[in-house]
């Protein structure tokens, strides 16, 4: 009898129940890691629903008479909306430039 380790396929190669027990592996790992730090649910629940109602939070600070003159003065545009998706659109892109370009 040998004390070598029993493996399903030839050495070197995957299978579908290795991937599947990586998979579940760093699921778990990473599901424990978030629920430690509970701070991560309230956050992952409430930054959607600021972003999605940014209208409500942010556009009552530029409104004069319910119409949105500040923020065109600073901008020089009234659709907040096209504004905030714009600019995050080009956040995430010039995010991924650069680290794309720092792990590179």
């Amino acid at each position: 009898m040998s004390d070598a380790i029993e493996c399903d396929t030839e050495f070197g190669a995957t299978s579908w129940k290795s991937e599947w027990r990586a998979l579940r592996a760093v699921a778990g790992k990473d599901w424990r890691q978030y629920w430690r730090y509970p701070l991560n649910a309230v956050s992952c629940v409430l930054q959607p629903i600021v972003w999605l109602d940014a209208r409500l939070f942010h556009g009552p600070g530029f409104s004069v008479d319910g119409k949105a003159l500040g923020f065109a003065g600073y901008t020089g545009t009234t659709d907040y909306i096209s504004f905030i998706l714009i600019g995050t659109v080009l956040s995430n892109f010039i995010n991924a430039v650069f680290w794309g370009m720092g792990y590179s």
